[in-house]
C-alpha cells in the first residue's frame, strides 16, 4: 500500500475509533476498491427501505469530521451518529426522508440545509417528526435510551443493567457509544 494511502487509512480508522462509530463503517478490498475503500452507511436515511453509503477517503474525511463535530456541538452524547447521517445527506445534496429526521429538533436546520424540501410519497412516506422511529432504525430509541440512562444511572451504583426491552430493540454498538459518552460528560461536569 502506498504511504499516502496508508496515512489516509490510519486517519480514517483513528477517527472512527475516537468517535466510536464502528457500526457505521464498512470497507471493500476487491477489484476497483483495493487495496481498501471505506464507506459510512445508514439504513432508511434517504429512502424508505434502502441503505445509503458514502465513500470516506482523503477528500471526504474532512467533510465527515465537520458533520460529526456540528452534530456533537448540539448533542454531545449521540451527535456523532447523527453526524454520519448528515455527512451522507450533504454528499447526496438531499434531506433525509421524513421518518429519518433525528428526534433532536435542534439538528433539523443542519439536515434541512442539505437540499430542497421533499414531497411525501414512495421512499418518503412521512413528513419530518410525523413518525418517531424509522423502520429498522433507532434514532427515536436512542433518545429514549439516553434519557433513561441519565435518569437511572444513580440507581445502578456505576453498573448498567439494561432492561430486556432495551436489549431487544438495541443496536448495542450505538448504545455502548452513548453510554460511554454520557459517563464522559458526567465525569467532566462533576470534576
Amino acid at each position: 500500500m502506498p504511504e499516502d494511502n496508508l496515512s489516509t487509512t490510519m486517519q480514517i480508522l483513528e477517527f472512527i475509533s475516537d468517535e466510536d462509530l464502528h457500526s457505521s463503517i464498512y470497507w471493500r478490498t476487491d477489484g476497483k476498491y483495493g487495496p481498501v475503500t471505506f464507506f459510512i452507511t445508514s439504513s432508511d436515511l434517504l429512502a424508505w427501505g434502502g441503505t445509503d453509503c458514502e465513500e470516506v477517503n482523503e477528500e471526504t474525511l474532512p467533510l465527515l469530521k465537520q458533520a460529526v463535530e456540528e452534530c456533537k456541538a448540539i448533542d454531545p452524547v449521540c451527535g456523532a451518529i447523527a453526524g454520519c447521517d448528515l455527512f451522507i445527506c450533504r454528499a447526496n445534496k438531499s434531506r433525509p426522508q421524513g421518518a429519518a429526521y433525528p428526534d433532536e429538533r435542534e439538528l433539523w436546520p443542519l439536515f434541512n440545509a442539505c437540499g430542497p424540501e421533499r414531497r411525501t410519497g414512495v421512499g418518503n412516506p412521512y413528513t419530518p417528526g410525523e413518525r418517531k422511529t424509522p423502520p429498522g432504525g433507532s434514532h427515536g430509541f436512542l433518545q429514549e435510551f439516553k434519557t433513561w440512562l441519565v435518569k437511572e444511572r444513580h440507581k445502578t451504583e456505576g453498573r448498567i443493567i439494561l432492561p430486556w426491552n432495551f436489549i431487544r430493540k438495541a443496536k448495542l454498538a450505538a448504545y455502548r457509544s452513548c453510554l460511554i459518552k454520557v459517563w464522559q460528560i458526567e465525569e467532566r461536569t462533576e470534576a
